[in-house]
């Protein structure tokens, strides 16, 4: 429950000549804090959205980054213009005819980032995995997971604020993994001692086999299953005498 009292502020030249803040018993907030609310609320225009953006693909992943705009302070505030109060994604994949369609039953929104105690945004990455695993920001990269192999797929990028304007977004169209293909050979083939019915056989799995591949590429893996042939070498008859 709010409580009414008085904060005293520890800072010269801030808040009231007696440095005290009221505390409204209603909402809980001292006059700074519904000062910097109201900016937030009615001031601050929609964020621009990222620029810069860039699309990459694998056989694993898609990749998209971008540059994110600068985010000032307003003086004698601890707000930020334009800022941001997340960051966010729209993952959809694109319908046949290659047009966008964002209210598809298919999107995904991703929170990329949230800033903590009015700080400023660092993601400036998207990773989508064909893999499973959980959503996660590493560094400055958000990774998903979960999106189809050989798919095309459409992703914007926006910031949101308190602001009730239009969204501006930056967009990347048409991007999808590219195909598996053929792995790569084992490695050191090697036959072991023969017997009259069976001759042993080892060899090293290729480095794609996707064991350790980022993204554990559990679901979808390059090598399913190995497959042996043989055939019988030719011998040499001798005449006979």
């Amino acid at each position: 429950m709010p409580v009414s009292g008085t904060i005293r502020s520890g800072a010269a030249a801030i808040g009231p000549a007696n440095t005290e803040f009221k505390v409204d018993a209603a909402t809980g907030q001292d006059s700074v804090q519904k000062l910097n609310k109201w900016l937030a609320t009615y001031l601050l225009d929609s964020p621009p959205a990222p620029t810069a953006i860039s699309a990459t693909a694998d056989t694993t992943k898609i990749s998209v980054g971008w540059t994110l705009p600068p985010q000032k302070r307003l003086a004698f505030t601890s707000s930020t213009a334009p800022y941001y109060s997340a960051l966010r994604a729209d993952v959809v994949a694109t319908s046949l005819n290659g047009a966008s369609d964002w209210s598809h039953p298919s999107k995904v929104t991703y929170t990329l980032e949230t800033p903590v105690a009015n700080a400023f945004l660092t993601c400036a990455a998207l990773e989508l995995y064909v893999d499973a695993g959980t959503p996660a920001l590493s560094g400055t990269t958000y990774r998903a997971y979960g999106i189809a192999t050989e798919t095309p797929y459409d992703v914007r990028v926006y910031g949101v604020n308190q602001s009730t304007e239009a969204t501006k977004y930056a967009v990347a169209l048409n991007v999808k993994t590219l195909p598996v293909g053929p792995p790569t050979a084992p490695q050191s083939v090697a036959a072991g001692t023969a017997t009259s019915s069976s001759i042993p056989l080892t060899w090293t799995a290729p480095a794609d086999r996707d064991a350790a591949t980022p993204g554990n590429q559990t679901a979808s893996p390059y090598v399913k299953q190995y497959r042996a042939t043989y055939t019988a070498t030719s011998s040499v008859r001798y005449p006979t005498l």
